[in-house]
């Protein structure tokens, strides 16, 4: 459960000298960031976790889904700026872009692989974490020794489009009235923004209620208490985690909808794994696959997890750890 004064992660069970389970702050792009490194040996490749949102943090659920993990990497789980354990009142508005969040990323790659001594790290990234993944693997292949992206995102206007239209076809099914006179009274989102940002969020509370986020709707419900019992949150974290979302769409959002990343990035120089729901309603595992057709890269692998939503690395946790362990053996000597 939280603590009410300071966080701390569990510590590795039958851990030895070289294990590692670390809650810890440092300073990316000048401002105060917390993550937790785990992991059975030091040694092992790292792993980084670039969660999902914007503001929407999940520390905690890696480590409790997909333990394994950290049998075969150094898993660090990054809480970025501005979500739940790294909000700070002094946050800067004008650092709050998409551009300052991949900085911060590139700069976390570059200090992990100084810190353990390695030459390139795994990067996952997860809905909105695959945007800033997915520049930086562009950007700086170089550090990257494969890339995952889960629920993959490809083009937000479309995505957002197909989320709002599956998610009024739900409510007409269900008769559920007042979702239906909600969703029809916003319109269909232009260029993936709705008039305010309001709209996107009662969208995603309908997306919720209606059983569009996960394939099994109590999946989201045990996502969610795992992330807000998790000991690494303070009691002023998890106040955080839910009060600070609406700040970060209102920053963010309007430029997370711009994103299309088949006219932005039409290649990357080092491995790439897309994983997709095939459930999932928020991004398109369609879309995805079609943008890995196209990506040149030197190696490729889209995998469909047939009983995933929006969050298909907790959803489907063996099959994730299965993928992550051939990009792992696909990058061995």
């Amino acid at each position: 459960m939280f603590s009410l004064f300071q966080g701390r992660t569990p510590a590795i069970r039958n851990g030895t000298p070289r294990s590692i389970a670390a809650l810890e702050r440092m300073r990316l792009g000048g401002d105060l960031q917390w993550l937790t490194l785990r992991g059975h040996d030091v040694a092992n490749p790292v792993l980084l976790y670039v969660h999902g949102g914007p503001g929407g943090p999940d520390l905690g659920a890696l480590r409790h889904f997909v333990p394994e993990l950290e049998e075969h990497f150094v898993v660090a789980h990054w809480s970025q700026r501005g979500a739940g354990k790294s909000y700070a009142r002094e946050l800067s508005d004008d650092r709050m872009t998409m551009a300052q969040f991949v900085a911060d990323l590139e700069e976390l790659s570059l200090h992990l692989l100084q810190r353990f001594g390695q030459r390139k790290l795994f990067l996952v990234g997860q809905s909105w974490g695959t945007v800033l993944g997915m520049r930086l693997a562009a950007r700086r292949p170089d550090l990257v020794a494969a890339y995952v992206g889960v629920n993959q995102v490809v083009d937000r206007g479309a995505e957002e489009l197909r989320a709002y239209r599956a998610c009024l076809q739900r409510a007409r099914e269900r008769g559920n009235g007042k979702a239906v006179a909600q969703l029809e009274a916003l319109g269909e989102p232009q260029d993936g923004a709705f008039a305010s940002v309001d709209g996107t969020l009662v969208q995603r509370r309908w997306m919720r209620a209606l059983g569009l986020v996960t394939f099994e709707p109590e999946r989201a419900a045990e996502i969610g208490r795992v992330i807000a019992m998790n000991p690494e949150l303070t009691l002023r974290d998890l106040l955080n985690l839910f009060a600070r979302v609406r700040w970060n769409m209102e920053l963010l959002w309007p430029e997370f909808c711009r994103v299309d990343l088949a006219r932005e990035i039409p290649a990357v120089d080092a491995p790439v794994f897309f994983v997709a729901g095939e459930h999932d309603w928020v991004t398109s595992p369609e879309l995805a696959s079609q943008y890995l057709d196209v990506l040149r890269a030197p190696k490729k692998e889209f995998v469909l997890f047939p009983r995933s939503g929006h969050v298909a690395c907790f959803e489907e946790p063996r099959r994730f750890l299965e993928v992550m362990l051939r990009a792992k053996a696909a990058c061995e000597p």
